[in-house]
């Protein structure tokens, strides 16, 4: 295709005449926002986040369905823009009901991302899936024998079947660190600070745990001769 020069916010370009406006305008360092632009597919409604103002158009242009025109001028961030995109978020979370997180995190006491690690060990990569649940719990292998399992009772999986074994997954990740293959993690550089954990359960050892991580010198005072509470 030919390429024709266009005008996007005052900066003169050079693009392929009939190509996708939105994507040229991201190559060349242009930020417009859009949640459903895939340029395998072609424009089927919109999410009108990706609005833009075109010199001689009726109204607002959805960028992500406009092509490149000779001699066009484009305008990607005024007032009126901002008030459209703004008014798009506010008409798409309006109706939303999906799960920005998902059901069995939610309910997770600790947190953990329980869709990626449960990912990582179905890809066989058990040693990420490892260093994920530690991120929160370093206990998995303790925690995996004795928890509640609050995230099965929540389990998508349960409107079809049966839940996943969550907590077995996180046992068997842990153990797999512990037979063998222990993934060290990064510590930060010292930072001369001393703390002093009283208490030497997993609630201590996990405070500790964190607090070293984070370049502090840790020392654990338990009544017991051994840690583990």
């Amino acid at each position: 295709m030919p390429k024709v020069r266009i005008t996007i916010d005052g900066k003169e370009i050079l693009a392929e005449e009939g190509s996708n406006l939105l994507e040229v305008a991201r190559k060349n360092g242009f930020e417009i926002p859009s949640l459903c632009h895939d340029p395998r597919l072609e424009p089927f409604g919109s999410c009108r986040l990706c609005l833009v103002e075109i010199e001689g158009a009726r109204g607002m242009v959805q960028s992500c369905g406009a092509k490149v025109l000779k001699g066009m001028v484009v305008r990607t961030n005024t007032e009126n823009i901002t008030a459209l995109r703004r008014l798009a978020v506010e008409l798409l979370l309006s109706e939303h009901c999906g799960d920005c997180v998902a059901p069995c995190q939610s309910a997770c006491p600790a947190g953990i991302d329980i869709q990626g690690f449960v990912a990582h060990i179905a890809n066989g990569q058990t040693a990420e899936a490892a260093r994920l649940i530690r991120e929160k719990l370093p206990l998995a292998a303790s925690v995996g024998r004795i928890c509640p399992r609050f995230c099965e009772a929540e389990c998508r999986r349960n409107l079809v079947d049966e839940p996943v074994s969550i907590c077995t997954l996180k046992r068997f990740a842990g153990d797999y660190e512990i037979e063998g293959m222990p993934c060290i993690p990064e510590v930060k550089p010292n930072t001369g600070k001393q703390v002093a954990v009283v208490g030497g359960g997993p609630a201590g050892l996990a405070a500790a745990y964190y607090l070293a991580l984070e370049g502090h010198q840790v020392t654990i005072f338990d009544a017991a001769p051994q840690l583990g509470g």
